[in-house]
């Protein structure tokens, strides 16, 4: 037990409404269900939030100077609720502007932080006259738009107005159950969350009732249709019937009940069919800043500094380019190193497409001379996980069809080594510490990891389109 498990503070606040059960157990119960501790991605994001914040406030200081401004002033209201604000500007009226700090572009998301902020400020006694988000301008670019630019000041006293008598409700409630020594430890709203992803950090505990095959399985299962299936005590896959789902999602429930694997042959047979060749398998990592430092780069624009190409040919014969670069900005030497290693026709082959041709907009914006070269890939570009589905599916995919699910199903000689990088994040991470590091056999030891793991995503396509083949020539 905490020492006082009665202080309610706005993460506090955010944290429990998410999953008020769950959020319970980790402060009344810490030894049993602790926090999650922060990954280097998390540490990374962590330490970009703290540079925004130290930029917005002497930006703040130089806009806001008619008044009063002062910054982490606190807020505690005597009865649980604790906030601290990033800047308040006094009035010379006696009212108070409280003003919210995020190393964000979409301050809308943040509403309910503010809120939270302007109930325990008035129940100190203030009068809380505006509610403004200093926040990161998503049109900012280095070196092309005004440096003054990169935060924007955006008013949301009438959408705070709207919802703080809600919030202050909801957080009286939340310091209610935390005062209470016991709670109702079966089930929470986390039930109802298609995505495991999303699950707090209890859900185990509090739902010890659901077996492992149950409806969450199912790609993009709706809440809706999770709570119908848990009122009627079908919850479990095997009480289910195709009446419960989408035909995206019906291959799925197929395979997961007969635990078999369920293959449509004429979509798989057009899904190849409609490939050109030579196939040229590509794949990006990407660096992103919330204040960026490389010219006509914007906040959190994920940027490729890397790149894993194979390219294989109707023989069989297999190539393999790569390029990492060692800093920021160096956009125009990856894209000369692509451009010299896919000269070639064909198709290009990606995992989640949306997110390459993303990147190669990103790079296209960057170096408009090199935007035909880059459109001309994104309109070749096919995605491989379209077949993982609908048209190939395996109950051990566990109804997703990422790359991280597939691979050890069907190409279980290759995996991606834990004690590496090993996803998209970590390689974020990674690069970082490369390029920052001045140890030389550390940056060594990232810059063959990630070179490693690039190449493996970009193989690991390779074997998933053969294996896909093989296949179709099966009876």
């Amino acid at each position: 037990m905490t020492a006082d498990p009665t202080i309610l503070t706005k993460s506090d606040f955010l944290e429990a409404r998410d999953c008020p059960s769950s959020y319970w157990l980790t402060r009344r119960r810490p030894e049993k269900f602790p926090r999650r501790a922060p990954g280097p991605y998390d540490l990374m994001l962590m330490e970009e939030g703290k540079v925004a914040h130290s930029r917005a406030r002497r930006w703040l200081a130089e806009v806001r100077h008619g008044s009063e401004l002062r910054f982490e002033e606190a807020f505690e209201s005597g009865c649980g609720l604790h906030a601290r604000a990033d800047a308040v500007e006094h009035r010379h009226d006696g009212a108070i502007d409280i003003i919210e700090i995020k190393a964000s572009t979409k301050p809308e998301d943040h509403i309910i932080d503010i809120a939270f902020q302007k109930v325990v400020a008035q129940r100190c006694g203030h009068d809380v006259a505006d509610c403004l988000i200093a926040h990161l301008n998503p049109e900012y670019r280095v070196g092309i738009t005004d440096e003054t630019s990169l935060f924007v000041l955006r008013d949301v006293t009438s959408e705070v107005g709207e919802i703080e008598k809600r919030i202050g409700e909801e957080a009286d409630a939340i310091l209610m159950l935390l005062a209470s020594e016991r709670i109702e430890e079966a089930g929470c709203e986390c039930r109802y969350r298609g995505s495991i992803a999303r699950r707090c950090s209890a859900f185990n505990h509090l739902n010890r009732d659901l077996g492992v095959r149950t409806a969450h399985l199912l790609p993009n299962i709706s809440a809706s249709r999770l709570r119908k299936l848990d009122g009627e005590g079908r919850l479990s896959l095997d009480r289910m019937t195709f009446d419960d789902v989408t035909n995206n999602q019906a291959p799925h429930l197929e395979a997961l009940q007969t635990r078999q694997p369920v293959i449509d042959h004429d979509k798989l047979a057009s899904f190849l069919d409609g490939l050109t060749w030579p196939l040229h398998f590509y794949d990006y990592e990407t660096h992103a800043r919330a204040v960026p430092i490389a010219r006509g780069h914007g906040p959190y624009i994920q940027v490729p500094v890397q790149f894993s190409l194979h390219i294989l040919d109707r023989a069989g014969g297999l190539t393999h380019h790569e390029h990492l670069s060692h800093a920021e900005g160096e956009e125009a030497k990856l894209v000369a190193s692509l451009a010299a290693a896919a000269g070639s026709p064909g198709s290009f082959i990606a995992w989640n497409m949306a997110f390459e041709k993303g990147r190669n907009r990103a790079l296209g914006d960057l170096l408009p001379e090199a935007r035909p070269f880059l459109d001309d890939i994104s309109e070749r570009t096919v995605d491989l996980m379209l077949p993982f589905k609908n048209s190939y599916v395996h109950p051990a995919f566990a109804g997703s069809a990422s790359i991280k699910k597939v691979l050890p199903v069907i190409c279980p000689h290759l995996s991606y080594s834990e004690d590496g990088v090993h996803d998209g994040a970590g390689a974020m991470a990674a690069w970082r510490e490369m390029v920052e590091s001045e140890d030389g056999d550390r940056g060594a030891s990232l810059r063959k990891q990630l070179l490693e793991y690039c190449e493996l995503d970009t193989f690991a396509m390779v074997e998933i389109l053969r294996f896909l083949e093989r296949q179709m020539k099966r009876p």
